[in-house]
C-alpha cells in the first residue's frame, strides 16, 4: 500500500509540474481524481473483507493493479479526448476563412438546414454545450465520492453502500467506464461537428446517412456500458445471501 501511495503521489507530482506546458483543465481532473483514490486507498488499509475485489491487507491476492489498471483507463480515456477536441479544434483553424459568416447550425429532416447564426457564435456554443457535458461525464467518478450515500443510486446499491471499502470500490470499478463514456461523448461531438463544417463548406444538407450511423454506434456503446456496469456492480458470489 506505501508503495502505491508513494506511485500516486509522484504521478500528482508530475502532473502539476507540467501543468505550464499542458492544458490546465484535463491536469485539474487528472490530480484530483489520483488524490481521491489516493484517499480511498487509505481508508482501505486495514479492511479484513474482500467482496469481489476490495482490499486485504497482508493478502497477496489483493485487487490493487486492478484497481491501477482502472485509474489508467480513466486517465487515458480523458487525454485520448483532449486528443481529439485538439485535432477538431485545428481543423477548425484551418477552414475558419473559408466558413459563411453565417453558419447553418441546425439541420432538420433530410439534413436540410432551418436554423443559421454566426460561425463565432456557433463553436462557442458547441464548446459550451458540448465541452460542459464531457466534463460533466469525466467529473462524475469525482463527483460520487463527495456525494451523500442517501442520494446515490447503484445496482445493489444496499450492498455497495454498506461500509466505505465497499463505496470505494465500486466507485473504482465506475471510474473507468464513466471515462469511456466520456471519450465516445467526445468522438460523436467531433465527428458532428465535422459534418457541420462539411456541410457549410460546401453549401450542402448535412450528411444525415453518416451522422445516424455514428449515432447508432454511440447508442450500442451505451447499451454495452450500461450492461457491463450491471456486470462489474453485481454482489460478488461469496457474499451473496
Amino acid at each position: 500500500m506505501l508503495g502505491g501511495r508513494s506511485c500516486i503521489a509522484r504521478r500528482r507530482s508530475c502532473a502539476l509540474s507540467s501543468l505550464e506546458r499542458t492544458p490546465c483543465t484535463p491536469l485539474v481532473l487528472t490530480t484530483i481524481f489520483l488524490t481521491a483514490r489516493e484517499r480511498g486507498q487509505e481508508t482501505n488499509n486495514g479492511a479484513t473483507e474482500t467482496p469481489g475485489g476490495l482490499l486485504r491487507r497482508g493478502s497477496k491476492w489483493n485487487n490493487d493493479l486492478e484497481v491501477e489498471d482502472r485509474a489508467k483507463s480513466w486517465v487515458l480515456s480523458l487525454w485520448l479526448s483532449v486528443a481529439m477536441v485538439l485535432a477538431l479544434a485545428v481543423r477548425i483553424a484551418l477552414v475558419w476563412s473559408e466558413l459563411p459568416e453565417s453558419m447553418a447550425s441546425h439541420f432538420g429532416a433530410g439534413g436540410r438546414p432551418d436554423s443559421f447564426m454566426s460561425k463565432g457564435g456557433f463553436f462557442v456554443a458547441m464548446a459550451l454545450i458540448g465541452g460542459g457535458s464531457v466534463a460533466a461525464v469525466f467529473a462524475a467518478p469525482l463527483l460520487l465520492r463527495i456525494t451523500p450515500p442517501k442520494h446515490l443510486n447503484l445496482p445493489n446499491r444496499e450492498y455497495w453502500l454498506a461500509s466505505d471499502e465497499r463505496r470505494n470500490s465500486a466507485f473504482d470499478r465506475l471510474a473507468g467506464l464513466m471515462g469511456w463514456v466520456g471519450a465516445a461523448t467526445t468522438a460523436l461531438l467531433v465527428i458532428a461537428t465535422e459534418l457541420t463544417i462539411q456541410a457549410n463548406l460546401e453549401r450542402r444538407n448535412l450528411d444525415e446517412r453518416t451522422f445516424l450511423f455514428f449515432l447508432a454506434v454511440y447508442f450500442v456503446f451505451i447499451i454495452a456500458w450500461l450492461a457491463q456496469t450491471m456486470r462489474i456492480l453485481r454482489i460478488p458470489d461469496a457474499s451473496a445471501p
